[in-house]
């Protein structure tokens, strides 16, 4: 027969059941053994999948690329203006359209800072992984996280005004082993990489290595790389000195 001091009994004792201190200590260390684990790995996805993004917008930069050729008598896009102020004119500006984002506006300088925010903001010529912008120089100009590869073009850099001329393609002597386009800095400098002359690949202005202390690189023939910073020194003159014939 069930009485009421039965039931009082009952209820104080599973009242008093519950996890001991020993318990809890255990299920404490096993939640810390599982971040341990899940979150070093959450982070290597998260990178796989900047560098992933970063390799796709290369390849895209690269059909565009050819695009632009296409339409422009097999030149390439200059890669930027000289001497005259106006560095609406990067290789990126002309780019922009094959890209997916609007024709860039005519007007003043401070419009098309606007068109350059709005290019490097996202899409294929802003990689995840270099989101601080540099502006030392200019407040507004070059931020897109791409450089080109300044010897594709066939005028000399001086300080003149006028427009370096794209190369055209049949200029470049070896398409698999010279380097377009390189990751750098999001600068307000001129969009380009290894404007200085000389053997040693640390002279290539704005290059960076922002994957692992590796980067990607797009190439002539269209293939992108990832190399280290001792590959691109070790391969500097084969990449820069040798990508376009005189």
């Amino acid at each position: 027969m069930i009485t009421s001091k039965t039931v009082v009994h009952t209820l104080l004792r599973f009242s008093r059941a519950g996890f001991t201190l020993v318990e809890l200590l255990t299920v404490i260390a096993i939640i810390g053994i599982l971040a341990a684990i899940i979150i070093p790995v959450v982070g290597r996805v998260r990178e796989t999948a900047r560098k992933a993004e970063c390799v796709s917008n290369l390849r895209q930069i690269g059909v565009a690329m050819q695009a632009f050729a296409a339409d422009n008598k097999q030149a390439l896009p200059p890669t930027y203006v000289v001497g005259n102020g106006n560095r609406d004119n990067n290789w990126w500006y002309y780019l922009a359209p094959y890209l997916g984002f609007p024709p860039p506006p005519a007007g003043s300088p401070p419009t098309s800072w606007d068109y350059v925010k709005m290019c490097s903001a996202k899409g294929p010529l802003h990689c995840p992984k270099t989101d601080q912008v540099d502006t030392s120089i200019f407040t507004s100009n070059a931020w897109v996280s791409y450089k080109m590869n300044q010897r594709y073009r066939t005028a000399a850099v001086g300080s003149g005004s006028g427009i370096t001329r794209g190369a055209p393609l049949s200029k470049i002597n070896n398409p698999s082993t010279s380097l377009m386009v390189a990751e750098g800095r999001r600068s307000s400098e001129f969009s380009t990489w290894a404007d200085k002359t000389g053997t040693d690949s640390e002279r290539a202005d704005g290059v960076i290595y922002p994957h692992g202390a590796k980067m990607n690189g797009l190439f002539a023939d269209g293939h992108v790389t990832t190399f280290s910073k001792q590959e691109m020194q070790d391969r500097w003159q084969t990449i820069y000195t040798d990508s376009v014939g005189k």
